[in-house]
């Protein structure tokens, strides 16, 4: 699916990913097999990645020895299956690791299944309601960050200066395909460092690249704030290419840039 295809249809896309497909014969939420319900999470500090975890909770009065892990769902291409090796004890809850393949973004409805592998056993169940919806939620940003970078680059420039209590740099547009005009209409920071784009950033019709400044500035200094900041430099932009909807896409800072940041956050917090 062509990225510009998927942002004029990535609001119905976004209202699928609430939907479910009907049948005239459903296939049972849970199949056969050791009694687990499944869920899925994603931690704070994996925020932007691929990351994620599939919740396992044991309803026997036995342990089970998990040999496999993995998702059911035509939003990451169907049967998912990652060889594992642990065991989810007896009546009790387990977090099981698992990496995410780049998403199919055709409209994908159906119901989001967990996969299991038990002993060698494939063992396939519903995700639970808030399960789905961590599912449904990832593959959307991840299929509107494909759309994004399918037809431009974002980046930030190499050179950063202190001015007063910010540092001052550059974001980049850099076009891949297509003509359309390219907005990038929001940059959030974080809850230790402020971001603001003084001018609008656009790609004009046919303009191969474009530069901007942008500022970062110190965000909080409290104790708290410091030590519960997992992802201090997960920034998130909002773009629109030509008439489509908002598309979330992440720009994290080099290594450089965040030292500097960090240096100018000590200084301001002193």
């Amino acid at each position: 699916m062509r990225a510009l295809d998927f942002c004029k249809g990535f609001a119905a896309i976004v209202l699928l990913a609430g939907c479910t497909g009907t049948a005239s014969s459903p296939e049972p939420e849970r199949e056969p097999g050791p009694d687990v319900s499944l869920s899925f999470i994603q931690q704070r500090v994996d925020e932007g990645t691929a990351r994620a975890q599939l919740r396992v909770v044991n309803h026997e009065d036995r342990d089970l020895h998990v040999t496999g892990v993995g998702l059911d769902w035509a939003g990451y291409g169907g049967r998912l299956l990652r060889p594992y090796d642990t065991v989810v004890p007896a009546g009790r809850t387990l977090d099981l690791r698992i990496v995410l393949p780049p998403p199919a973004c055709d409209p994908a409805d159906g119901p989001v299944r967990g996969l299991l592998e038990i002993g060698g056993t494939p063992v396939r169940s519903v995700l639970d309601a808030s399960g789905t919806g961590f599912v449904r939620r990832i593959w959307s940003r991840a299929c509107a960050e494909q759309a994004v970078r399918s037809a431009v680059g974002l980046s930030y420039g190499n050179v950063w200066r202190r001015d007063g209590d910010a540092l001052v740099g550059t974001v980049e547009l850099r076009r891949r395909e297509g003509h359309e005009l390219v907005r990038l209409t929001g940059l959030t920071g974080s809850v230790l460092f402020e971001l603001r784009l003084p001018d609008p950033v656009v790609l004009a019709p046919g303009e191969a690249r474009s530069v901007h400044e942008v500022r970062l500035r110190p965000g909080r200094c409290d104790e708290h704030a410091w030590t519960e900041s997992s992802q201090s430099f997960l920034f998130r932009g909002v773009v629109r290419i030509g008439s489509s909807e908002p598309l979330p896409v992440v720009l994290v800072p080099d290594g450089r840039v965040q030292a500097k940041a960090f240096a100018l956050l000590r200084d301001a917090c002193r």
